[in-house]
């Protein structure tokens, strides 16, 4: 399948790029920051219920699916941080890859000009 692109589209689309990166780059930085104030949460929690004395059990097996239940609002929070963290993460590759794709075809079109 080939594809034809109008040199003013490849101009507009390259110099609206930066932009677009700039905001995924910031999507991604504030996701990753989420996420690491999200497992700060987690272990703040797990460390108020292991040191007051909140979990009881027979064996190890048991005290750590206590804090586990415990937590469990943490621990969603984290793996929901993750889940927006990697999609920010996917997003700004995209982004990358496309910024790639388009001046490879620039400079395609730069030689075909030349000719």
């Amino acid at each position: 399948m080939t594809t034809t692109i109008q040199p003013t589209d490849l101009a507009s689309r390259l110099l609206a790029l930066p932009s677009r990166l700039e905001q995924a780059e910031r999507a991604a930085l504030a996701a990753a920051q989420a996420l690491a104030s999200a497992k700060e949460a987690l272990i703040d929690q797990e460390t108020y219920f292991l040191l007051g004395g909140h979990i009881d059990g027979k064996n190890q097996a048991e005290r750590d699916a206590k804090l586990r239940d415990l937590t469990s609002p943490e621990r969603l929070e984290v793996w929901e941080a993750q889940e927006r963290a990697a999609e920010a993460a996917l997003r700004l590759r995209i982004i990358q890859e496309e910024s790639r794709a388009l001046r490879s075809v620039a400079r395609l079109v730069g030689r075909e000009e030349e000719e």
